[in-house]
């Protein structure tokens, strides 16, 4: 199935890998061990269109901001060609298009959960010859009953040399729950987080997926990944924007 080709293709190239490593920062945080997850907080959405497409592609989870009902968060791109459509759809009409959501492990093996109505219309794929993860974001109505792990989302961005885990799955491990892959936070801007991988990745399927701090916190949304001096790294899509998009959205 097509997942986030082109999230992780274009992000290889261009603007994106140029604001890497702005001058040396504090050393790297390697020993925070990871925060312990609740289960079923990372899933796999299935989104049925209205116009009987189906889009099964990246990761989703549940999060709450500062005490709010919780929410389904995932990426816009998954919208378009990382999803398998030709031409990716306007966030503006994303309500209206998307017929149903559901949620399952990390195998689409079991059903978990279903979510509600489409909550953001500002949300747009990520332009990677300017490095803007920013609008990449959708989010989508929870029952709070839905029986879905929860974690909030961080207050702030993290510092530069955080230790952070992305929350998923390799396509070639078994196992129908997440895993946490451990990175080092290299940049931080308004636009995009930049993650240093500790071990590399294959980061297919993890588009719109969360990474957490050692506090069990979202820190970000994983948008793409890319190599450069001899490194992988992994880009997201700040916390800061993520909670911007909800408040425009009504989410409190």
């Amino acid at each position: 199935m097509p997942l986030q080709t082109k999230a992780l293709t274009k992000c290889t190239t261009g603007a994106l890998l140029a604001l890497l490593f702005g001058g040396c920062g504090p050393t790297p945080d390697t020993t925070s061990g990871p925060p312990t997850l609740p289960a079923n907080f990372a899933v796999r959405p299935m989104f049925k269109l209205r116009d009987g497409r189906d889009i099964q592609a990246g990761t989703a989870f549940s999060a709450t901001m500062d005490g709010s009902a919780p929410v389904l968060i995932s990426a816009m791109h998954l919208f378009g060609e990382a999803g398998g459509l030709i031409n990716d759809l306007p966030g503006s009409t994303l309500p209206e298009a998307i017929a149903s959501v559901g949620l399952y492990d990390m195998e689409y093996g079991k059903p978990l959960a279903s979510a509600g109505i489409e909550l953001i219309r500002d949300g747009k794929a990520t332009d990677f010859s300017t490095g803007d993860c920013s609008p990449d974001v959708v989010a989508f109505a929870m029952d709070s009953h839905s029986g879905l792990g929860v974690l909030p989302l961080a207050k702030s961005n993290p510092t530069v040399g955080a230790r952070v885990w992305a929350v998923g799955r390799e396509y070639k491990d078994e196992g129908a729950d997440a895993k946490l892959y451990a990175g080092n936070v290299s940049d931080v801007k308004d636009t995009a987080i930049t993650i240093d991988e500790e071990t590399p990745y294959d980061g297919k399927g993890f588009s719109g997926g969360p990474v957490v701090n050692a506090q069990g916190e979202v820190i970000g949304t994983t948008i793409g990944s890319g190599s450069s001096g001899g490194r992988t790294h992994a880009f997201l899509n700040p916390v800061e924007s993520i909670r911007k998009h909800l408040l425009t959205a009504g989410v409190h």
